[in-house]
């Protein structure tokens, strides 16, 4: 999927950047508050730009010259929680601020809610503290599937030397308080000559998150007096080694252990490796487990996954191989700057696969293809280009997914008169669009202040076009409108909400 991408139309910037950029920072009673911070973040990855300002006694703030484009604004002060333009957490997509060649925006004003402070204490089971544990507040979110349970950006810490935290910046709602012991290892021991570990623990003081009890958190509060006393349980090592192709450097290998939860819960303690053939993970808890290897190599990158269920020993002589299986030599072709294309080769229907870096000819080499159905994504094409079609040993393929069992040459073609679809989502700023072919999104976009979408870049063809929130509707397959995009041409649309 493309972003939408917003460049200065001229080289000569004063002549086309904002003249006048201005706007004010309140508190919620009314009062200005000096010294907040704005911060205009452009949303263009491959021309990252950023502006920063400062508010005076009055509150005030400006910024000039600022590059047309579409930029997330963020607004920080000490003592108040952090806000963002157009939405009110920071758990939820941002809704961009679109500026355009010539536009001057004189109330980009914000007022800021007081911050509420949760503190207290981590304890041993002999109320000794417990330094380094990572403490942090949960908040429910809306998933693709449902509910879940998720970290707050802002509501992490790290209990010092009298096991005391204290989380500030805190909004008014509902949350739950969870403690991990983190993968520095001090908080492992050994007792009776077994390993021991603190597992993850919610207050008050139970290890299951579905009977966690929720903290109400007022506006403007301070909290006090929490304590989470973590308990030492017996933990298991797994230990083994991973086989390295010849040309891997065994120092540039990385694996991570991470639980496989399910469930309403999307924060997990996993654990690192860096280096070395061998690896041997010490304190973990009984439970399902994915151990993923990654290593790099010239200009490709190999990954490799094992699953591991440890119950009431140690696991040893776990052995991660990386796929060795084909060369494959390719190109794209197409008429502008061809080097620095990311091309990956993923196995259908949704997996990881191998990556190659394009040379300035466009040339590329894939490494350790193994037979299956695969599918070409590139990344970092520049301008208006796109992939007008791929052939594999001479033969012209489907986009959608082709069968790979013996090496052959890829060629990537590329084509240079893409269309534009843009519109209006008529009241839902910061809503997604995304274009559909079948049920796949192949781009997508978020709405501005104005509800104002603009997607460049697309292949010509037929779309379906769809605007929803985040989760993205489970009827979004059968709304939407017809788009047709015709070469070099620009498509104005008018989409409806999709309600969930």
């Amino acid at each position: 999927m493309r972003e939408p991408s917003y460049q200065p139309e001229s080289t000569t910037p004063h002549r086309l950047f904002v003249l006048m950029l201005r706007g004010r920072v309140i508190a919620l009673s009314g009062e200005p508050l000096r010294k907040a911070e704005i911060t205009l973040s452009s949303t263009n990855f491959e021309n990252p730009v950023q502006y920063v300002a400062t508010t005076d006694e009055g509150g005030a703030f400006s910024l000039d010259d600022v590059a047309p484009g579409q930029y997330q604004v963020e607004v920080r002060r000490s003592g108040y929680v952090r806000a963002f333009f157009g939405s009110d957490s920071d758990m939820l997509p941002r809704v961009p601020l679109t500026i355009a060649p010539g536009r001057e925006i004189p109330d980009l004003d914000f007022t800021l809610t007081p911050q509420s402070v949760l503190t207290g204490r981590v304890l041993d089971p002999d109320g000794d503290p417990l330094e380094g544990v990572r403490v942090m507040l949960l908040q429910e979110m809306d998933w693709g599937d449902g509910k879940r349970l998720a970290p707050r950006n802002q509501g992490q810490t790290v209990t010092d030397d009298q096991g005391a935290f204290r989380i500030a910046g805190l909004g008014p709602g509902a949350y739950v308080l969870a403690a991990a012991y983190g993968d520095t290892g001090r908080h492992r021991g050994t007792r009776h000559g077994h390993e021991q570990t603190y597992p993850d623990l919610y207050y008050p003081d139970v290890l299951d998150p579905d009977e966690a009890q929720w903290i109400n958190v007022p506006l403007a509060a301070t909290l006090t007096g929490f304590e989470l006393r973590m308990r030492p349980a017996r933990a298991y090592r797994i230990s083994g080694r991973v086989e390295l192709p010849a040309d891997v450097n065994p120092m540039s290998v990385f694996l991570h252990l991470n639980p496989k939860r399910t469930g309403g819960f999307i924060f997990g303690g996993g654990r690192h490796h860096h280096g070395g053939e061998q690896f041997d993970f010490g304190g973990v808890l009984p439970g399902a487990y994915m151990l993923s290897a990654q290593a790099s190599a010239e200009c490709r990158s190999l990954h490799a996954t094992a699953e591991v269920e440890v119950t009431d020993r140690d696991v040893s002589g776990v052995v991660i191989r990386f796929p060795s299986g084909m060369t494959i030599p390719g190109v794209v072709h197409g008429t502008g700057a061809l080097a620095g294309i990311a091309v990956s080769l993923n196995p259908v229907p949704n997996a990881q696969g191998p990556q190659a870096q394009t040379a300035h000819d466009g040339s590329f080499t894939l490494h350790d293809v193994v037979p299956g159905r695969y599918r070409v994504n590139l990344y970092h094409i520049r301008g208006n280009a796109y992939v007008k079609s791929v052939r594999y040993g001479g033969v012209e393929v489907p986009r959608a997914g082709f069968e790979i069992d013996a090496a052959a040459g890829l060629e990537i073609d590329l084509a240079y008169d893409s269309g534009t679809v843009a519109g209006v989502i008529a009241g839902a700023p910061g809503a997604q669009v995304q274009l559909r072919r079948g049920e796949e999104p192949v781009h997508w976009a978020f709405a501005d202040q104005d509800g104002r979408f603009e997607i460049s870049g697309v292949a010509p063809g037929e779309y379906r076009a769809i605007a929803g929130r985040w989760p993205f509707p489970r009827n979004a397959a059968e709304a939407g409108i017809p788009v047709i995009v015709e070469p070099d041409a620009r498509v104005e649309i008018e989409l409806k909400l999709v309600q969930n």
